[in-house]
């Protein structure tokens, strides 16, 4: 594969939404086996506990792994530029490179294999190898402790089980850690010996009148009041809470404030996610908007595309983040990383494909499940195919769509990537939309026509 920048870029960013989606579903994992561990402490089968402590220990020490690689991936995000130009690796750039090169067959992120195959093509195989072996210790060392498979020291397991032990309130202690009768007894006379030996300073003191300010006697007649302080007696009064500030019930309205603020900013990213069945034209529309090429032979999005196009309007620079999910329903479980923090969602189906228009009722539940206030676009693709159509039939999917963009409360536009007709009106209106701004697009409404109704 040869080496491409953009296509590193979009890697980078990709493997940066895998990470953060894993170390949520990981950490999430770590806490159900945490309960289930406290349980384990409760029936008094510690063996079975510290089977399953090893494997919160191993969880853990992955999420910090991922924090260090995400890291290094926003480093090489940032140093793009300086990555294209180079001919042999800068040493600065050593570390990030090789790290990742050597995590990719330790971490379930297939992102990383594309990268370490792009830094291949760039850096040569004798590259890889040294990176994958950790020729010359150039990997960080913190991460290969973290990626280590060693049995974790039994320190680390009995300090885990305290702590798991402490938060499900439950009464555990390793067994070199129990108090026995006899250490209460030891403990009972040193208590009482240093309680007799505060009596005699006491009245050494109080004998000998005012002490000098750098003698014992002075430093512990101070001791009384730190002891009352932080006695344990003393409870101290509860922080007051600052008063509650009143929510705002439209959560539509929240997220307008939001992208208002981000205008102001000069700045401003807008993310785009586009959904709907496979072959249906999704990755053929956003290359053309980004682009502005048509290639009818494009290889089939598997997983996740992504890609950016920057507008200015009025001195400030607007960027559509714009993430084409693969249609297959094995890559149904990425549909968070397309969907989260998006401000418009394409639903997109096929005009000559009736069966690409139902699948949308299931594409539209689930995406709403991670995302309510995106603002929903429902896109009839390949109109050029659907005006050959008899009019009966265009009829019919006409009356079909707009009852889909009813319900959903979505603007409806027909489009052809092949024609360029209405690709750059979708993100024209898209922006409207997002900024709540009047849009001059005139729509169109006719039966056989390419429809763009938006004002609902």
């Amino acid at each position: 594969m040869p080496f491409s920048s953009v296509r590193l870029k979009v890697q980078l960013k990709l493997a940066i939404g895998r990470f953060q989606l894993l170390k949520a579903k990981k950490a999430a994992t770590s806490a159900h086996l945490r309960k289930e561990i406290g349980q384990l402490l409760v029936a008094h089968k510690e063996e079975n506990a510290r089977i399953r402590v090893e494997r919160v220990i191993r969880e853990d020490l992955t999420i910090e792994a991922m924090e260090i690689l995400e890291l290094y991936c926003e480093l090489l995000l940032a140093r793009i530029g300086l990555l294209d130009q180079m001919k042999q690796c800068d040493p600065s750039l050593l570390e990030p490179i090789h790290s990742l090169i050597y995590a990719t067959p330790r971490i379930d992120v297939q992102e990383l294999n594309m990268i370490r195959d792009l830094l291949g093509s760039k850096f040569g195989k004798d590259f890889l190898v040294k990176g994958s072996e950790n020729f010359n210790n150039t990997v960080n060392p913190r991460l290969l402790l973290k990626l280590s498979w060693d049995a974790p020291d039994p320190f680390l397991v009995n300090e885990y089980l305290k702590e798991i032990a402490k938060s499900n309130q439950v009464d555990w202690l390793p067994a070199d850690e129990i108090v026995t009768t006899d250490d209460v007894d030891a403990q009972a006379t040193v208590q009482a010996l240093e309680k007799e030996l505060d009596t005699v300073t006491n009245k050494l003191s109080a004998n000998s009148g005012s002490a000098h300010p750098g003698s014992p006697s002075a430093v512990t007649s101070t001791a009384p009041a730190a002891v009352a302080s932080s006695s344990p007696k003393a409870k101290p009064l509860p922080a007051k809470s600052p008063p509650p500030t009143k929510a705002v019930a439209d959560a539509d309205f929240d997220a307008l404030a939001r992208r208002f603020e981000a205008l102001k900013s000069r700045n401003v990213m807008i993310k785009v996610g586009m959904v709907g069945d496979s072959h249906i034209g999704k990755t053929t529309l956003m290359v053309k908007y980004v682009e502005g090429m048509f290639d009818d032979d494009y290889i089939q999005t598997l997983g996740v595309n992504f890609m950016e196009k920057t507008i200015v309007i009025r001195n400030t620079e607007i960027t559509f983040s714009i993430w084409d999910l693969g249609g297959q329903r094995e890559f149904v479980s990425m549909l968070p990383l397309v969907c989260n923090d998006a401000v418009a969602l394409l639903f997109m189906f096929d005009l000559t494909r009736k069966g690409t228009l139902n699948s949308i009722k299931e594409w539209y539940r689930q995406s709403r499940g991670f995302n309510k206030t995106a603002i929903p676009f429902l896109i009839g693709t390949k109109y050029d195919q659907f005006v050959d159509l008899p009019r009966e039939d265009q009829e019919e999917i006409t009356r079909q769509t707009r009852k889909f963009a009813r319900a959903m409360k979505a603007s409806l536009l027909f489009c052809s990537s092949s024609h360029d007709i209405n690709v750059k009106n979708i993100f024209k209106i898209v922006l409207s939309k997002a900024f709540d701004l009047k849009c001059t697009i005139p729509e169109i409404s006719e039966v056989g026509a390419p429809i763009r109704e938006y004002n609902n």
